[in-house]
């Protein structure tokens, strides 16, 4: 086993006492209003019926909590992170701190690289390109209480408030992957709300759990919702953000002779 296994083994170690109690559902008895009663179900597991993408899953979770309970938080949380035990009480604290916050994001870091940074919280985007970038990348995590100026709480671990949840909503569903967290950070900042980092919430991303960089699925997914976010957002940059795409991921294929 690696240092950084052992150094995060904490977190999911004594595991949880099983079995663990299960409810399965189909999305249409969610859809329609179904119940689940919590204090005898664990997990409640909602079988979409087809791969809706990172916005279309996580919306039928969305919108059945929004139904459910106007004052509850909603967790977005990728699927290859490990999360330390007070991470989501702490980013709750941060959350009810500020009045106006719609989304709350933990600070990330490396799980190959325990010590450093991923990022802080979110990201920043480029309007006219639709892509991002990293804030406070491969900075010591003794160094995470740095003050992030963000447009975007990173969707691999996004809280999102009674209030986000209630003036921007679920995700743009035309977003299949990626960019989706991004739209939806530009949304709540457009309604006055704020986003916010919870310095004392930590969580390891091992990264690529869903795609393989420089993969043809992760390139393609990558232009297609770029490209969605300019014309959405800033869709007189649209020329422009055709050829930014062409110079930065079709040309190094080209040059690679990956055709």
């Amino acid at each position: 086993r690696s240092s950084n296994d052992a150094m995060l083994a904490g977190f999911s170690t004594p595991p949880v006492p099983k079995p663990v109690t299960l409810r399965r559902l189909a999305r249409a008895e969610v859809d329609a209003g179904a119940s689940i009663e919590w204090s005898t179900t664990r997990v409640a597991l909602v079988e979409a019926g087809a791969n809706l993408g990172f916005a279309g899953g996580n919306n039928i979770a969305m919108r059945y909590v929004a139904r459910v309970d106007a004052g509850a938080y909603v967790l977005l949380l990728n699927n290859d992170t490990v999360v330390a035990p007070d991470a989501v009480s702490a980013m709750v604290r941060t959350a009810e701190s500020e009045s106006r916050a719609a989304a709350v994001g933990a600070t990330l870091l490396q799980y190959h690289a325990p010590e450093r940074v991923e990022t802080l919280a979110g990201n920043t985007v480029q309007e006219w390109s639709g892509f991002s970038g990293l804030i406070g990348a491969d900075l010591p995590r003794h160094r995470r209480h740095v003050t992030p100026t963000m447009d975007y709480v990173s969707g691999c671990c996004m809280l999102v408030t009674p209030a986000g949840l209630r003036a921007v909503g679920g995700l743009d569903e035309r977003f299949f992957i990626y960019s989706e967290d991004a739209d939806w950070g530009v949304r709540a900042r457009r309604a006055g709300l704020s986003l916010v980092h919870s310095v004392d919430a930590q969580v390891w991303h091992k990264g690529g759990g869903t795609s393989v960089h420089r993969s043809e699925f992760h390139d393609y997914q990558t232009a297609k919702s770029s490209l969605l976010f300019v014309r959405k957002h800033r869709p007189a940059a649209l020329p422009v953000a055709w050829g930014y795409v062409a110079a930065r991921m079709v040309a190094p294929k080209l040059v690679r002779g990956q055709w």
